[in-house]
């Protein structure tokens, strides 16, 4: 697992077990690399991607704040319901299996995409989805995530 990825893990289950309350400011991105012994740019990803997934939410020279709250229908799983997680692949799922695309990520796409496209993307689509959307998520996940997985994939 990728250095930012560990430190986005950690920082989301402390805000998820309450360690950082609702409104709480985290310590600085400085605070945050001398503690972890990691660069300002692996913290500044990490951060990044707590925002996208709306658990944090950065203000302009003052820090970043947190914004989730445990009643958030997004929440991680707690650290006593995880279960072993399969290997994430470029392939599509079965059903069955647990799914480790966050829903705030999801949701925060959707309505990229429904503020850029409006309702171009109520236009019925050749059964494989809207375009737009599988777009936007393969780039997520390429830029989030390290997967790289085409639009038709999804």
């Amino acid at each position: 697992m990728n250095a930012y990825m560990k430190l986005y893990v950690n920082l989301r289950d402390a805000i998820t077990r309450g360690v950082y309350d609702y409104g709480t400011k985290i310590p600085s991105k400085r605070r945050i690399a001398d503690q972890k012994g990691t660069s300002i740019i692996t913290v500044e990803h990490a951060l990044s991607l707590l925002t996208e997934e709306g658990y944090i939410e950065p203000r302009e020279r003052s820090g970043c704040y947190v914004t989730y709250r445990e009643d958030s229908s997004y929440a991680a799983p707690r650290p006593h319901e995880r279960k072993a997680a399969p290997p994430v692949k470029a392939e599509l799922r079965d059903e069955g299996e647990r799914d480790l695309f966050p829903f705030s990520a999801f949701a925060r796409t959707m309505r990229s995409v429904l503020s850029n496209y409006g309702r171009k993307i109520l236009n019925p689509s050749p059964s494989r989805g809207c375009e737009e959307l599988r777009g936007a998520l393969s780039r997520y996940l390429a830029r989030s995530r390290g997967m790289d997985v085409s639009p038709e994939q999804i």
